[in-house]
């Protein structure tokens, strides 16, 4: 996201209405069709502008463009733009003054900005016009800050996920709605996450994310209200989740990660009641397992009191008991998969290492997209594995907590309506291509409960 509007942490007005301040904002979002990427040959075959005033499309403009070169083949198949179509169409030269009059002066918006922008910035510079001087804003690079360790944030795949029609990708102003109802979607979730600047629009790092709720410095009164709205918020998540509490200077004072929030929500509140917290951190996962990994590294941080209180109320949810050594039916050679919180992403973990590593070892992966990085992973843990039966490693999850693993993985492993995918070192003893397509396969069959990203925090 290009130019941004500068406002300082301390300009911050508290009594800022987000409607209004949103509301206030007139964007028009655009999208090329080019005859290539190269700024200083390649032409505009086809532009697509569509206008936002009060968070409402008003205005729509598009035009097929005569480039006065001949369209590749490979760009007449992506956009379905034949030559003998744009023969009788307008040069840029004789709409440009009616596109930058439809822009005029609002912030420019495209699922590429860094593409789009630069592009007709070089078509202006050719015709000795001046270049666009408008902020301008990014869906893409917005979707990536909102929605964390998202793989795939193409134009199709985000109307996908958030239900927004797209019916001919690669065509300017099928393109341009679609990015501009992206847009209106994410300003909706700005407004219910209460922005106050308008820069946090640009870079909302840190600040909006979708799958977690993060808020700091409560004092008694501001916490109050913060817990009904959270109570109220928690009861509709089916997705597993952590919550973490810290006290003053960041000292860890409580951590849980939580299975269906709905049926520990007397639990939840005896925690936050009964700890004098100022910082609180909730964050949604795609798999109660991958919520406990992440939970360990909390786990060690925390008073032996609040561990054991902890780890006696995982045991009676879920009616484990903790052996007093490692119980598993698995080999150290196995790998589980599980679904990730992000619809067609999914999360791999080498069972043989995983007391002896931290959670970063998991792989977060889409396939077939990405075969070769999934195929990598797998053959470099089994080579990790071999080495570390041959020489001890430093335990990085925490003794009980492996433990506590240990039994629930038996629990989901012998429950044929787990969405847990347990892979043993002789289903990859085949070819890369039958390797994928057999995973591939496996993981097509499991369904995500979950609505992430339309149901967020």
């Amino acid at each position: 996201m290009s130019k941004h509007i500068e406002q300082n942490d301390d300009e911050i007005d508290e009594k800022v209405d987000s409607n209004e301040l949103i509301n206030s904002l007139e964007f028009c979002v655009i999208d090329l069709e080019t005859t290539g990427g190269n700024l200083q040959k390649d032409k505009i075959i086809e532009i697509g502008l569509v206008k936002i005033q009060n968070c409402k499309i008003v205005k729509e403009m598009s035009y097929l463009i005569n480039p006065e070169i001949p369209i590749p083949d490979f760009i007449q198949k992506l956009t379905s733009i034949r030559n003998d179509q744009i023969v009788k169409a307008p040069k840029i030269e004789e709409v440009i003054d009616s596109i930058l009059e439809f822009i005029g002066e609002t912030i420019l918006v495209a699922h590429n900005v860094s593409f789009d922008v630069p592009f007709f910035n070089a078509i202006l510079k050719r015709m000795g016009k001046e270049k666009f001087k408008n902020n301008s804003l990014c869906t893409n690079l917005m979707t990536r800050f909102l929605i964390p360790n998202i793989l795939n944030s193409n134009l199709g795949y985000m109307c996908r996920i958030f239900g927004i029609r797209h019916q001919k990708a690669h065509r300017a102003l099928e393109d341009a709605k679609a990015a501009a109802y992206l847009l209106l979607t994410y300003l909706e979730i700005f407004k219910k996450k209460q922005i106050k600047k308008i820069n946090h629009l640009y870079y909302p790092k840190n600040r909006y994310e979708l799958d977690r709720y993060y808020l700091k410095n409560l004092d008694s009164e501001n916490k109050t209200e913060s817990e009904k709205v959270i109570f109220s918020e928690l009861v509709h998540f089916q997705a597993p989740m952590s919550i973490t509490l810290k006290g003053e200077k960041g000292v860890f004072l409580a951590s849980m990660p939580i299975l269906n929030a709905k049926s520990e929500i007397d639990f939840i509140r005896d925690m936050f009641e009964n700890t004098p917290y100022k910082t609180m951190t909730i964050k949604m996962y795609g798999s109660f397992f991958e919520a406990i990994t992440h939970f360990n590294n909390n786990f060690f941080k925390l008073s032996p009191i609040v561990q054991k209180k902890t780890l006696d109320h995982l045991c009676e949810l879920h009616k484990i008991e903790i052996p007093k050594e490692i119980i598993q039916n698995y080999e150290a050679t196995d790998f589980l998969i599980v679904p990730h919180l992000i619809p067609e992403q999914f999360v791999i973990y080498p069972l043989g290492s995983l007391n002896s590593v931290s959670h970063n070892a998991e792989l977060i992966f889409r396939l077939p997209g990405q075969k070769k990085k999934f195929v990598h992973f797998v053959i470099n843990n089994l080579k990790r594995i071999e080495q570390m039966n041959k020489k001890s490693k430093k335990n990085q999850l925490h003794p009980e907590v492996t433990l506590f693993l240990s039994a629930f993985l038996n629990s989901k492993k012998n429950n044929p309506a787990s969405n847990y995918i347990f892979l043993k070192k002789e289903d990859f003893a085949v070819s890369e291509d039958q390797l994928v397509k057999n995973v591939n396969d496996k993981i097509n069959q499991v369904k995500s409960p979950f609505n992430y990203p339309r149901e967020h925090f």
